[in-house]
């Protein structure tokens, strides 16, 4: 009887994911396990957060800062993040108002998710972010961060709403932004 070893376990896991995630991209279907990376898709930051391998909890992640030098760097952070985590899919905030105009930032969002499609092999789903950051300075308030700390986790906190609405409105079948 053979055993099977950490390595061989590792590579199927890894091959495991790598189906996963070709067959997300084929057919559009959002995968129903793995892990998912929710970015909050700022000027100057990107905030992180992401789910369990069974998208049943949301982990608030990091607030990363971008570089001024272009995407590259940011792009290269996203995929070594992704691997880390064994990623299977993004979801990008999407910046859309209320009445479903695009909002000042919406452009610049757009110019990022356009550079993240030809620079990421995972597929990328994009949900409506309005008042995510809102919500998340709401839960800053009620639990007495001072404002000045803010920065440091708003965005991350923020991806978080985004990941939590983009998996309650797949659960719903509610079409996304």
């Amino acid at each position: 009887q053979r055993s099977i070893s950490r390595s061989d376990s590792s590579t199927f896991t890894s091959r495991y994911q790598d189906r996963i995630r070709w067959w997300s991209r084929e057919t559009g279907i959002p995968p129903l396990s793995g892990v998912i990376i929710a970015l909050d898709v700022g000027a100057k930051t990107i905030g992180i957060a992401y789910t369990d391998e069974s998208q049943s909890h949301v982990f608030v992640g990091e607030t990363y800062w971008r570089q001024t030098e272009g995407y590259r760097k940011d792009l290269g952070y996203l995929r070594k993040l992704a691997t880390d985590k064994c990623a299977v899919a993004f979801v990008l905030g999407m910046p859309i108002k209320e009445d479903g105009t695009d909002s000042s930032q919406t452009s610049r969002v757009r110019e990022f998710l356009e550079v993240m499609n030809n620079g990421i092999s995972l597929p990328i789903y994009c949900q409506n972010e309005y008042l995510s950051t809102f919500a998340a300075e709401l839960k800053l308030e009620e639990s007495g961060v001072p404002r000045h700390k803010w920065k440091e986790t708003v965005d991350c906190l923020a991806a978080a709403e985004i990941l939590n609405d983009y998996l309650t409105t797949r659960e719903l079948g509610v079409k996304k932004s």
